[in-house]
């Protein structure tokens, strides 16, 4: 493979490409191997060329060698570890991903559907009010597990090479507006008011609506979850030529600097309270790829105890080969307890009990 001195992918061999699916997507690389890491490998490699370097990747531990060349291009040299040292197989990708969702979401199917037969149980008692805030936090915790689960398995599909988007004809505005109702009731809980602020126009998008809706929540999630005293949460969507721009702005925390370039590298999670972890660290990874796969971009703004806001575009393309579809409206999203709105917002906003 050879990239730039952006660390941009200018070539890979048709190998390379089917060993590891993500190097096919944009910024591909920078996904296998984050930033941060490809910048200190290519240091070692200049001072010290066609130096063999062990790289953790996404899919395991790999070897590499990181060569300058002519014209500010750099020639990596993947060493194909044995089997065995790969996190999961390379090929099979659909049956890892159905193995964890067979192992990981069949029990919390389980805890879902007793917590709705206990619920049901005890619908005519009266119960001490302590019970009945152990069953609200249990099924919180449930939605909270649904979340990591349905985002990694996200996730995994990327990295396999699965994430296929289906796409269909949409009318953008109206369906953002739709989930941006739902989501201003639901936010209301937290005591933190979300408004939003979408143009009345019948621009259509071939798009995913369901992956959409998924970057549009995993950004409000953090506005939600990284709060502060006067928090307020601003969408709105702009439409600039052919190019959509969806802005969630918010003023909360805010995020220091010195780890904004990390920001969007899987795993990755900061808790302005010091704790090691703040949660799984993929919101902001899938909203990067969904905004790729979709040929969008995405870019983040910052600063502590001020806010963040967070740019995200899709292009306006329409091809009428392709079947029209709205998504749901905003009671749709309110009145199905397991809606991405409940399962996104799990860390902030309290979900319904099953």
């Amino acid at each position: 493979m050879v990239c730039d001195q952006q660390l941009q992918l200018c070539w890979a061999n048709a190998f390379a490409l089917s060993t590891y699916p993500t190097l096919a997507m944009a910024d591909g690389l920078e996904t296998l191997l984050p930033a941060n890491l490809l910048i200190a490998l290519r240091q070692q490699a200049e001072e010290a060329p066609c130096q063999e370097l062990q790289a953790p990747t996404m899919a395991g531990s790999t070897r590499l060698i990181f060569t300058p060349l002519e014209g500010g291009l750099y020639l990596l040299q993947f060493a194909l570890p044995k089997r065995t040292e790969y996190a999961f197989p390379l090929e099979g990708g659909e049956k890892v991903i159905s193995a964890f969702a067979h192992f990981f979401r069949a029990p919390l199917t389980s805890a879902f559907s007793a917590l709705s037969v206990l619920s049901n149980n005890l619908a005519d008692t009266e119960i001490p009010e302590e019970n009945q805030i152990l069953i609200q936090s249990t099924s919180q915790s449930c939605y909270k597990m649904l979340r990591a689960s349905s985002n990694f398995t996200d996730y995994l599909r990327y990295l396999y090479g699965e994430m296929t988007p289906q796409l269909s004809r949409v009318t953008v505005c109206r369906t953002l507006e739709n989930l941006c109702t739902a989501l201003s009731i639901v936010g209301n809980q937290t005591g933190i008011p979300i408004t939003y602020e979408i143009p009345n126009d019948p621009a259509i998008a071939l798009c995913d609506a369901d992956l959409l809706a998924n970057a549009l929540l995993q950004l409000v999630s953090n506005s939600l979850l990284y709060t502060r005293e006067g928090n307020k949460i601003h969408i709105s969507v702009r439409i600039r030529g052919d190019n959509m721009a969806i802005t969630v702005a918010d003023r909360g925390c805010g995020i220091p600097d010195d780890i904004q370039r990390d920001l969007f590298t899987p795993y990755f999670s900061h808790d302005p309270g010091g704790r090691p972890f703040s949660g799984l660290g993929l919101g902001l990874t899938l909203v990067k790829i969904i905004a790729s796969i979709h040929g969008g971009t995405v870019a983040l703004q910052s600063k502590e105890m001020e806010g963040t806001t967070v740019v995200f575009t899709i292009p306006l393309r329409d091809d009428d080969s392709y079947t029209f579809s709205d998504k749901q409206d905003a009671v749709d999203y309110l009145f199905n307890k397991f809606s991405p709105v409940y399962v996104q917002l799990s860390d902030s906003c309290r979900c319904p009990t099953p």
